[in-house]
């Protein structure tokens, strides 16, 4: 399967494809909303068949890889992926786009996992091929947990905004971080994008520099079941569950639990 043009993949990847960027992977703590996620659905990945997309520097490796079965992660960052099969040589990493991941056959694993908002560095066509191209690598009643910005969120869309603070060092550091911002935006904001259903926008994400996919919890929701997916629910930052229609503001991104349906 070829991978199609996608605006947002060639602006992010000068990014992504940096040897910076490894500087800003190297957390190696799971977030509130990923632990509650992960608790949860333990039974759906410990001892099976695990792909791990977007997998950085190895932050969430560390915890999914000890228990699944087998472990595959995979990254569109030659960067991040040279690293971390330096660091993690013992774990299966691969270079892959995860638009086109025929290199794993139908129905080969029973749970994926895609962290760090993954699905919204690559614009609308693209995200659909990514589901889409999901669900054929899921097994039948296999799990499908990620994060995707909200465009609900309250501050969805702002731009670079100057803090300001009594410590003059900081304040300094503040101001030319600031600046960096709006260099960026300068550059990158002229390509945002607004439709009735998503929003592709830079954000504070990599200063400004990087376009992601918002989309609101409803319109997500259509893309699962589109796509053959029961939605299972959807969590917020606290870890608490997201109901039908209501319009969560207070989250930048949410997770969202899908199983593959037929």
């Amino acid at each position: 399967m070829a991978v199609s043009p996608d605006r947002s993949s060639e602006i992010n990847g000068s990014t992504y494809h940096s040897p910076r960027v490894i500087g800003e992977y190297l957390l190696d703590a799971l977030t509130r909303m990923e632990t509650a996620a992960l608790l949860k659905y333990q039974p759906y990945f410990a001892g099976r068949d695990v792909l791990d997309i977007g997998v950085g520097a190895g932050r969430t490796s560390i915890y999914l890889a000890p228990l699944a079965r087998r472990y595959e992660g995979i990254d569109f960052s030659p960067t991040l992926v040279n690293y971390l099969q330096k660091v993690m040589p013992t774990i299966s990493t691969r270079l892959l786009d995860m638009r086109n991941m025929d290199c794993f056959p139908a129905e080969s694993f029973d749970f994926v996992f895609a962290s760090n908002n993954v699905l919204d560095d690559v614009g609308h066509a693209a995200r659909l091929e990514t589901i889409s191209e999901v669900r054929r690598v899921l097994r039948p009643g296999g799990i499908f947990i990620f994060q995707a910005h909200n465009r609900a969120y309250k501050e969805a869309g702002e731009l670079p905004r100057l803090v300001f603070v009594r410590n003059p060092i900081t304040q300094l550091r503040i101001i030319v971080r600031w600046i960096r911002q709006l260099i960026n935006h300068m550059k990158i904001g002229k390509f945002r994008e607004t439709n009735r259903d998503f929003a592709i926008l830079n954000d504070i994400g990599h200063e400004f520099s990087c376009l992601h996919y918002y989309i609101a919890p409803e319109i997500q929701r259509r893309q699962l079941l589109d796509n053959h997916f029961e939605v299972m629910e959807i969590i917020d930052k606290f870890g608490g569950q997201v109901k039908e229609n209501e319009n969560e503001r207070e989250s930048p991104a949410l997770i969202y639990v899908g199983k593959r349906m037929g």
